[in-house]
């Protein structure tokens, strides 16, 4: 499709690779205006470049502020310089302190604060607030059997679900068949297995290997 605009001055379609569709885009764009088209163009992408990156900034700093909650015990989030000791730790243990590092951020943090802006930055975060599971102590608990985060209401504050983030992280692929065993075996997870049969009749056959 050629690149066209609508010329006001004689009410008719003109290709931009016309001489005709050339010599009426002259007259038709003046130079202030193209001048504030452009303006306009670069101030709309720094805006989306500064707000994308403002989003990825406040995510990783809700992911740290999970991480630091949940192990404050532990201590290896509590400070910067702390954080930045155990990465490079596990950076130098070869593949296994590498499956580590990622189980900690993916499973630990950023796979449940995904989850949690997902919900509330969606129309339903307007009636319901997701909230992280917390302990005796107000900290977030890192150990909760079954579930991760609940779904509250905001006028009632009546808990209408728990949610189970499952966001595992190895290249072993041992530990993972032993996850997804986990995963359909648990008491907790009782509808998995009927989600996985339902699945199982919709979709078209395809062949299937059995972990």
């Amino acid at each position: 499709m050629r690149p066209s605009y609508w010329c006001a001055r004689c009410g008719h379609s003109h290709s931009l690779e016309s001489r005709e569709g050339q010599r009426h885009l002259e007259r038709t764009v003046s130079r202030e205006l193209f001048g504030k088209a452009i303006d306009f163009t670069l101030n709309a992408g720094a805006y989306a470049y500064i707000t994308q990156h403002s989003q990825e900034y406040v995510r990783d700093m809700q992911v740290f502020g999970v991480l630091r909650d949940k192990f404050s015990n532990a201590g290896m989030f509590q400070t910067p310089e702390a954080a930045s000791n155990w990465l490079h730790e596990h950076l130098t243990q070869g593949q296994s302190g590498l499956d580590h590092l990622f189980r900690r951020l993916q499973g630990d943090g950023a796979g449940e604060v995904d989850v949690l802006r997902h919900i509330n930055g969606s129309l339903r975060g307007i009636l319901y607030e997701t909230q992280f599971i917390t302990g005796p102590g107000g900290h977030i608990a890192s150990n909760t059997p079954g579930f991760d985060l609940k779904v509250v209401n905001r006028l009632t504050g009546a808990v209408v679900e728990r949610i189970q983030v499952k966001s595992n992280w190895s290249t072993d692929p041992g530990t993972l068949r032993q996850v997804v065993r986990d995963f359909l075996s648990g008491e907790h997870y009782g509808g998995v297995p009927k989600v996985v049969e339902k699945a199982w009749r919709i979709l078209p056959p395809r062949e299937t290997i059995l972990l």
